[in-house]
């Protein structure tokens, strides 16, 4: 729905800091789940290349320069959208030169964990993207395809700290029970989990292990903001905690 009314708002708004503070405006209103999002938005200008952009509380993207130097944008101080109606936005600005590019990402990327706790990081991200355009021909799907080559070499296999789908989350979460039955938690257990152990949680929605009775293709999740239970497309990205069961006779 974000880029739904992004999309429909740039048509009429193309001042990048109007636009965005009317997004959030239109999103922020009656939001009891209390869900919010991040964003990077621009406006490049072909002919000048000048690009006036907005960072709503998102990762800043790196500048990614011909000669092949490599530093992140300034941020614009920008937070999330949905979080609250009235906030005012303000702008950067950048000039791309012929063979400059932009990389953008989510914390998908930096919050890549190994399995023994090490985090993957934005002085690691800035050295594989110097080496990338060191060693390729600065196509970005080169350039994109070393990251993420880089991020799986760092994690071998350790789960995905950053937001999944449900489905996906149901398979990590059943690998995760050594000895004993592990998957999500059923939304009696979130409630539980929620009531007794609320500060072992982000204030984020997480997936329950339970799909909606009656509508195809969405599952419950609940909710360690405000404490409510919801239910989600299937396809949409929240947080995953798995649980394990012991049986005691």
């Amino acid at each position: 729905i974000t880029r739904t009314l992004l999309k429909a708002t740039a048509q009429f708004i193309a001042e990048p800091t109007r636009c965005v503070a009317q997004l959030n405006d239109l999103l922020a209103a009656e939001n009891d789940q209390m869900m919010f999002v991040t964003l990077f938005y621009g406006v490049l200008h072909l002919e000048s290349g000048h690009v006036r952009y907005v960072n709503a509380g998102h990762n800043p993207p790196y500048l990614l320069r011909g000669d092949g130097s490599v530093a992140p944008l300034a941020r614009t101080g920008g937070v999330a959208v949905a979080v609250s109606e009235g906030f005012t936005y303000r702008h950067g600005s950048v000039d791309l030169q012929a063979g400059d590019q932009l990389f953008l990402y989510t914390d998908g990327v930096t919050e890549a964990f190994n399995p023994d706790g090490q985090e993957y990081g934005d002085a690691r991200l800035a050295q594989v993207l110097h080496a990338a355009l060191a060693a390729t021909d600065h196509a970005p799907a080169h350039i994109a395809a070393q990251v993420l080559a880089d991020v799986h070499a760092l994690s071998r296999g350790a789960p995905q700290a950053d937001d999944i789908t449900w489905e996906k989350a149901m398979e990590w979460a059943g690998k995760q029970g050594g000895e004993y039955v592990a998957s999500l938690p059923t939304r009696r257990e979130q409630a539980l989990l929620y009531a007794n152990l609320k500060e072992e949680f982000e204030e984020r929605a997480y997936w329950s292990c339970e799909a909606h009775e009656s509508e195809s293709g969405w599952a419950w999740c609940q909710g360690f903001g405000r404490g409510y239970q919801y239910d989600y497309h299937e396809g949409h990205e929240l947080r995953a905690r798995a649980v394990r069961r012991l049986v005691i006779e």
